[in-house]
């Protein structure tokens, strides 16, 4: 079963009670304040951090989880096209190395762009057999394959669907953004804010609650959940970032090295 996480906001809160406390600002103030700085750096801290090499990566890996057959009209016309044999295998193609077969019910040449999405997460690079064969006239190796088998074409259209979506899981936090309104550096740069409108996220804005204020936001991006990713120890990093920047600002603003009507802007 598994158990509860948690994530130590101490540090972060002790943060905000020192701006309340020693500077006299409204506790709604400073929350709005800090949870907008907290935004932008959770969104710098969530993957990936170099979309190029991430597209890049997209295309080697789809490429790798399933097995685009060529539209290879001669072998279309061939009599090996479409044939089951003795042994159950459904051969589809042939070069210069192997004749290549597959298991029927991993024929999915005529799948769409969204059934391979459903199926990239499900299947691996690997699982394949290679047996000996003998030709009718002469030795040859057979490859069979246990991926599922699909035409390039389909996989070039998904690759390039899923190309568009790099940006989506740091698009999660933006649901309170526009709420938020951070102002100041490290703004989200162009290939992430561009999906904001379909951010996958939301908050619950608490601020008017006398005496204790809060507020809440989450992140519900597809993935966001993948072991992999650790989000714990994204959050983690990014509140131990700010509560180290607040103790700064705060010695800062006490020394009078910045000014306190700058706080909100």
């Amino acid at each position: 079963m598994n158990q509860p996480s948690t994530v130590d906001i101490s540090g972060f809160n002790r943060g905000m009670t020192g701006f309340v406390d020693k500077l006299g600002l409204s506790g709604p103030l400073v929350l709005k304040k800090e949870m907008g700085e907290l935004l932008k750096t959770l969104i710098r801290t969530t993957p990936p951090k170099n979309p190029t090499k991430t597209r890049a990566s997209i295309s080697d890996t789809v490429s790798s989880r399933f097995e685009a057959a060529a539209e290879d009209r001669s072998f279309e016309r061939s009599h090996y096209n479409g044939q089951v044999g003795a042994s159950g295998i459904l051969w589809y193609q042939v070069d210069s190395k192997f004749l290549r077969g597959v298991a029927p019910d991993k024929d999915m040449r005529k799948a769409g762009v969204e059934e391979l999405e459903a199926l990239r997460w499900r299947i691996t690079p690997k699982g394949r057999l290679n047996l000996p064969f003998k030709h009718p006239h002469k030795s040859q190796r057979v490859l069979i394959y246990q991926k599922i088998l699909t035409r390039k074409s389909t996989v070039n259209k998904l690759i390039a669907k899923l190309k568009t979506h790099v940006g989506r899981l740091k698009a999660g936090w933006l649901a309170s953004w526009d709420f938020l309104s951070p102002t100041g550096g490290n703004q989200p740069p162009q290939w992430v804010t561009r999906h904001k409108s379909g951010a996958r996220g939301y908050f619950v804005n608490g601020l008017g609650v006398k005496g204790y204020p809060t507020f809440t936001i989450a992140n519900t991006a597809k993935g966001v959940g993948n072991q992999k990713l650790n989000l714990n120890g994204i959050v983690r990093t990014a509140l131990a970032i700010r509560a180290k920047a607040m103790s700064a600002n705060l010695r800062m603003f006490m020394r009078g090295k910045k000014n306190m009507a700058d706080y909100a802007k």
